[in-house]
């Protein structure tokens, strides 16, 4: 529950929520990991540090600790230093979830200083590399990437790519209502009214 309030940004019902698992004593690596990440979020740089560690010492693996080092770091503010945990999470292949979770966090760190090229770059090596289970997210965001990219270069043939990896989207049943709505304007801004 704790981390499906971080996904939508609502740091403290997630806090509230991990807070109640402990009082029932339900807490693991993972659990402890995701409260130091809400932790983080809420500018509890040291408390969220303790957690990690202790989320180390219930067997924490290596990459979630790379990863929730990443996230801790983002939250601070430092890019670069995160951009490594994520890389160093994605190195250790222990948790295809968790990999897939780092691309989608170096991803942001390369839109938070505005290098799409390289953005695009890490959400294709992740298309690449993790199972098809792990690769919706990734395609959304690569979606938006492309769609930025043309905005931004003039440059159609990302358009051409967006509408490629939409036509994924849907054809693995993955789509929303958005999916629809993003591939007709793309149709259209390509010419293509019959689509």
């Amino acid at each position: 529950e704790g981390a499906s309030y971080i996904e939508l940004g609502n740091v403290g019902e997630a806090l509230d929520s991990y807070e109640k698992a402990m009082g029932y004593g339900a807490f693991n690596g993972n659990n402890s990991r995701d409260y130091a990440i809400a932790l983080a979020y809420d500018g509890q740089y040291d408390k969220a540090e303790k957690m990690l560690n202790e989320a180390e010492s219930l067997g924490l693996s290596e990459g979630s600790g790379a990863y929730t080092r990443g996230e801790i770091l983002f939250a601070k503010g430092e890019y670069d230093a995160a951009l490594k945990e994520f890389m160093d999470c994605i190195q250790q292949q222990d948790d295809p979830y968790m990999s897939m979770r780092a691309y989608l966090m170096a991803n942001k760190v390369h839109r938070q200083e505005n290098d799409l090229s390289e953005s695009r770059n890490v959400l294709m090596e992740g298309i690449n590399k993790l199972p098809i289970r792990e690769q919706p997210a990734i395609m959304e965001e690569l979606v938006q990437t492309d769609i930025d990219l043309a905005e931004k270069t003039g440059q159609s043939w990302y358009q051409r790519e967006a509408i490629d990896y939409l036509d994924k989207i849907i054809a693995n049943g993955w789509a929303g209502y958005t999916d629809y709505d993003t591939l007709t304007v793309l149709h259209q801004k390509q010419g293509n009214l019959k689509k």
